[in-house]
């Protein structure tokens, strides 16, 4: 099925909302405040509202009847086998902060697949998008994921080190060393992922606006997604491990799921 339509709205809507996020990134005066997801708390900021806002409005414009699941909204349903996952604002720590790694995430899934994808980090203009079956791009060019299957050189990127235990930590820590980055965005370390910047990037305990949108573009450009205890990613699964498939089953030894 062809989903160019979809796509360039996605696109389109993560570029409004990066604009927005440009708009109100050092603000001196940004509202921040936050909120209870799971065990731990989550930082919003007016920028978080403004541009699902924008986002939102932009994609029920263009697709008055799918669903729509948002990071801060949560879930509009409707009868329509398709759904809008939106996260409008990833990495918000980072953009309180005034660090410049963030971006806004939108993916469209229908039944239980992921067939579109569009991350925009707007500090660099990138555009990282994939549709299913149709590759993935950065920008206007083509990418795939990295050919590096030395671990001592395998670039690791890593979201919510609190979800681990000390043990597994403790062997992550020590399986990388300086080659493992904490990035506190999810979004952004599955580009680079996808585009062969990195090697790998593992998030235990995140949300599905978190997973969704990188997925498919890891997908797409050649890697392999799994949950971080090596079944395939699904729409359910409440962990990610995205790699380009050269020492995918390592490091599910080194966290100790294999």
């Amino acid at each position: 099925m062809n989903y160019s339509r979809q796509q360039k709205t996605a696109e389109g809507a993560a570029r409004k909302a990066g604009k927005i996020l440009e708009e109100l990134y050092e603000k001196e005066t940004l509202k921040v405040s936050s909120k209870k997801v799971g065990e731990t708390d989550s930082t919003v900021t007016e920028a978080d509202l403004a541009a699902e806002k924008a986002i939102i409005d932009t994609l029920s414009k263009k697709f008055p009847d799918y669903s729509i699941l948002s990071e801060e909204a949560g879930e509009t349903r409707k009868d329509s086998e398709y759904r809008w996952i939106i996260d409008p604002l990833d990495g918000t720590r980072n953009f309180s902060c005034n660090n410049p790694d963030f971006c806004t995430m939108i993916a469209l899934q229908y039944r239980n697949d992921i067939v579109c994808s569009a991350v925009f980090v707007p500090y660099t203009k990138d555009m990282y998008a994939a549709q299913k079956g149709k590759g993935a791009r950065l920008n206007s060019r083509k990418i795939n994921v990295s050919k590096r299957g030395n671990i001592e050189r395998f670039l690791v990127s890593f979201c919510g080190l609190k979800k681990l235990d000390k043990e597994k930590l403790n062997g992550i820590v020590k399986a990388f060393g300086s080659n493992l980055r904490v990035t506190g965005c999810a979004g952004s370390s599955g580009g680079f992922v996808a585009a062969g910047r990195q090697d790998a990037a593992m998030w235990p305990g995140l949300q599905i606006q978190d997973m969704a949108p990188a997925y498919l573009l890891v997908k797409e450009a050649g890697g392999i997604a799994t949950d971080m205890k090596g079944a395939p990613w699904t729409p359910n699964s409440k962990s990610f491990l995205a790699s380009n498939g050269r020492l995918h089953e390592k490091l599910l030894e080194i966290i100790g799921n294999k």
